[in-house]
């Protein structure tokens, strides 16, 4: 096996197969080395330029889904020819860099690789290319949704203000929206930082609201059973049917797997909590006024709390 061969089975690990060709003779064409490494929160990729006697080094996160290992790819492929062209003397993604990355891209675009959602979102991109494909708030969306279905996240936008949420093991305080990002508190040190709206957090406390929202459960009308045939004789009194229903199976309904918090979900959408489906409803103070669907029982949820979507 020759050296393109070891590039492109090491490449069809992480994008589409139909860009393993290009990208495999793009590594030999630019003469750059690629390596793969462990997650990094604080960017997908980068580019170092070579030292004497050193080749161009690329560097791409593992844990990315095919398209975003891709796009990351070509992004950093535009760093190293935007210094192959211009040296140190032009800004990292002033518009030689942005020209670069459009001559990359158009090639790439042509293999039909992308799905048509990740396809549009990449064409408005290209029309101002940031720092970053982070940067563009619909592109990370779009790429977001092609992640392993196993993946879960809870973006920070989803959140309601004022709720605590976990953070590299720190916690926080969410606050309002600064143009794109939020300006939150760390509450054990009191600073404040920014953050993107798509950041992955994690609740600082997961909510079973069965028992957390019982106080928020309105009351309605008790329900008994209709007057029983006279029992024989017996020292047992005759029993009521309960006051409140036991859940509906739900045969009916499909129930993803994922978890996301109740403020993510659309109006009117259907959601399954503790084995009973519930229809959202609309804000009520700091809650939401929501519908069990068998029983037409109004029940009031915190924005945050963890559900399942039901289709």
């Amino acid at each position: 096996m020759n050296q393109t061969e070891r590039n492109q089975a090491i490449l069809r690990k992480y994008i589409p197969e139909a860009a393993v060709p290009m990208m495999a003779e793009w590594i030999v064409q630019f003469d750059f080395k690629l390596k793969i490494k462990r997650s990094r929160q604080s960017k997908y990729g980068d580019y170092r330029a070579p030292l004497p006697g050193t080749n161009h080094q690329i560097t791409i996160n593992h844990d990315l889904n095919p398209y975003a290992f891709l796009l990351t790819l070509v992004h950093e492929v535009a760093h190293l020819l935007t210094f192959e062209r211009h040296g140190h003397r032009v800004k990292p993604h002033g518009e030689e860099w942005k020209t670069a990355f459009k001559d990359l891209m158009r090639p790439v675009m042509r293999l039909g690789v992308f799905p048509a959602d990740v396809k549009a979102a990449i064409v408005s991109y290209m029309q101002n290319p940031g720092a970053t494909s982070c940067s563009d708030l619909q592109l990370m969306r779009t790429l977001r949704r092609h992640d392993d279905e196993q993946a879960q996240y809870i973006h920070l936008e989803t959140l309601p203000d004022d709720t605590v949420f976990l953070y590299n093991g720190r916690r926080f305080r969410k606050g309002q929206k600064r143009r794109t990002r939020y300006l939150c508190i760390e509450l054990d040190t009191r600073r404040q930082y920014l953050f993107s709206a798509l950041a992955d957090v994690e609740l600082d406390e997961p909510q079973e609201p069965m028992h957390r929202m019982a106080a928020h459960h309105i009351p309605q009308p008790q329900r008994v059973a209709a007057p029983p045939a006279p029992p024989p004789p017996s020292p047992e009194p005759t029993p009521h049917l309960p006051s409140e229903p036991a859940p509906a199976p739900l045969p009916a309904f499909q129930v993803k797997e994922e978890r996301v918090p109740l403020a993510a979900l659309p109006q009117d959408a259907l959601f399954e909590l503790g084995g009973i489906v519930y229809k959202k409803g609309n804000a009520v103070h700091v809650h939401l006024q929501c519908t069990i669907v068998v029983t037409g029982d109004l029940v009031r949820f915190s924005p945050a709390v963890l559900v399942r979507r039901v289709e």
